[in-house]
């Protein structure tokens, strides 16, 4: 990513931060990570790449959160409370107000305000691979109702997989293979699809904490 470019997108979230306009830095600071990523196509950040991002510019935005909002928001208050939670995604939304009683709030459930729980911003900047960005719409009804009967052996799911990871490629995606085996793994023992409720949730808050180690 070019230098200026990215220097310009801080200075946006700065603004808006300054400005408490919570929702809005935090649709920023989502559009930062993915286009220092180089992911803004896909819409998402593979295993890979969290690997991979530099620690400089978590830390740079992370500083804008925690400054604006004095000590409240930002990557260093998650990282402190998903140490205090020892890891669970659940015990980490209850403690960040990302999950009810009932589960995990939708989007419109965020609380976008200097008055919401610690840690609580920013919310959903990491992604994980969707029906809408993974190009899987097109057979998952078929790996639905075959995966269980076809793919007991290791070598059948990898076939699966690379399949899968062959339309992703005509289709333009880039895919993480190594997730995708995780998923498929899933829609062997369970009846919910990977891509619904808790799963994706829990999905979304285990690629933060990666990202989060590295911080």
């Amino acid at each position: 990513m070019i230098e200026q470019e990215y220097s310009e997108l801080s200075v946006r979230l700065a603004l808006l931060l300054e400005s408490a306009r919570w929702r809005e830095a935090n649709e920023e600071t989502r559009k930062i990570l993915l286009k220092v990523a180089g992911q803004e196509k896909e819409g998402y950040l593979t295993d890979e790449k969290i690997q991979q991002f530099p620690s400089q510019v978590l830390h740079h935005i992370d500083k804008l959160w925690n400054d604006y909002s004095r000590g409240k928001f930002g990557f260093r208050v998650q990282k402190r409370i998903m140490i205090e939670s020892k890891k669970d995604p659940k015990v980490f939304g209850q403690r960040v107000g990302w999950r009810e009683e009932d589960g995990w709030i939708s989007a419109s459930h965020v609380i976008y305000s200097i008055d919401a729980p610690e840690g609580h911003l920013p919310w959903g900047t990491i992604k994980t691979i969707t029906m809408d960005n993974a190009g899987l719409d097109a057979i998952v009804d078929t790996i639905r109702w075959g995966t269980k009967g076809l793919a007991k052996q290791d070598w059948q799911r990898q076939l699966i997989v690379d399949f899968v990871d062959f339309m992703n490629k005509v289709t333009g995606y880039e895919s993480d293979k190594e997730e995708m085996k995780r998923n498929l793994e899933y829609e062997l023992s369970h009846d919910e699809a990977w891509w619904k409720g808790q799963r994706l949730a829990e999905l979304q808050i285990n690629k933060l904490f990666s990202l989060l180690i590295n911080f």
